[in-house]
């Protein structure tokens, strides 16, 4: 019997939502933390939404670019993406009311600002080391202060359809960022690509192995600025 390897391409759909980052307070004993807070409308059929697909890719690369700890970049992002988390996330319990109140009102679950950045890095290793891709992605996502645990490590699931068009294939659709980035990441592991991180000290962005050239920078642009920044203390010194 003859099998044939069947396309698969994944799809996002943003799904729009209003966020703010806030300090919160704990109970005592445990300390203040940011967190960014969503909303979505009460009528949450995606009939009722203003849908828009986005470059899942894309939104990744926007990702990694964010400076690092730069809640202002962050918060612009987390707009554009919309929903982060849907509804089904279960919030158990939290050290802290307002985090509790806004979960209890009808709104998605809170998310750790410091979480956020470390879910960041754990994709990033994941992309540069293989062996990474089977550990728990993001381990401040899953922090004892957000009360959930987000990835289990027993693995992912996505849901597939197929499309019999004029060429059979099958379609992984989301509507939620956090699936959609670790759906990014999968499809590159799985489909073998190797990465590195920009040796630029400011940069830190990954980017695909695409020759057997051992590659450093992730463009022309940090490439050229780290040469520049390394020889203005010689020129500095010729002048003196």
């Amino acid at each position: 019997m003859t099998r044939t390897n069947i396309p698969i391409r994944l799809r996002f759909l943003r799904i729009p939502a209003t966020w703010e980052i806030r300090m919160v307070e704990g109970r005592p004993g445990h300390k203040p933390a940011q967190f960014a807070f969503s909303k979505i409308e009460a009528d949450r059929s995606l009939e009722a939404f203003k849908v828009t697909e986005l470059d899942a890719w894309k939104c990744r690369e926007e990702f990694f670019a964010l400076p690092q700890k730069d809640n202002e970049a962050l918060l612009k992002f987390l707009t554009k993406m919309g929903v982060w988390l849907h509804m089904e996330e279960k919030l158990l319990g939290h050290s802290s009311d307002e985090v509790t109140q806004h979960y209890w009102e009808g709104h998605p679950v809170p998310i750790d600002v410091a979480g956020l950045w470390g879910f960041r890095e754990g994709l990033k290793e994941a992309l540069v080391d293989r062996k990474a891709f089977s550990r728990t992605y993001g381990p401040a996502l899953s922090r004892p202060e957000t009360g959930f645990q987000l990835l289990q490590q027993s693995g992912i699931e996505f849901p597939l359809r197929f499309e019999l068009t004029n060429v059979a294939g099958g379609v992984v659709t989301l509507t939620d960022a956090y699936r959609m980035l670790l759906a990014t990441v999968f499809f590159d592991v799985a489909s073998g690509l190797r990465f590195r991180v920009c040796q630029r000290a400011d940069c830190g962005q990954v980017f695909p192995v695409e020759t057997r050239h051992e590659k450093k920078f992730c463009c022309w642009y940090c490439a050229h600025i780290t040469t520049v920044r390394r020889n203005r203390p010689h020129k500095a010194k010729r002048r003196r």
